[in-house]
């Protein structure tokens, strides 16, 4: 649990710093992966692949999530779009809300501790 609550509350809070990061479609796919299987290992108590936690994450966290879940779970699966810029932005600025969507419902959860680097 407190490799859980570093890696939540320390490397991916740092990382919510910088929305640029996630313009990257393969570095997109990775945060809202890798936080669906944090978020996955912490609710049922194993730990599963980031495709099966995603689309865990796809049936239990709300509707509003459901399309960058979607594109996170594309792009892993090799499927490549034409996006354009502006859409391309908005689309990171969701994963940089998703991520401290995560580290918060995680916190609140599972009573983990906010840590601050």
């Amino acid at each position: 649990m407190d490799a859980m609550n570093i890696n939540l509350n320390v490397y991916w809070n740092k990382r919510a710093e910088y929305a640029a990061l996630y313009l990257v479609d393969e570095l997109l796919a990775d945060a809202v992966c890798t936080l669906s299987r944090i978020l996955y290992t912490l609710e049922c108590k194993e730990i599963g692949s980031k495709v099966q936690a995603t689309q865990y994450a796809l049936h239990t966290l709300p509707a509003h999530w459901h399309s960058i879940l979607t594109d996170a779970l594309q792009i892993r699966q090799g499927e490549k779009r034409k996006i354009g810029l502006v859409s391309r932005w908005r689309r990171a600025k969701e994963t940089q809300a998703f991520i401290r969507f995560i580290i918060q419902h995680c916190n609140n959860r599972h009573m983990l501790t906010s840590i601050k680097a």
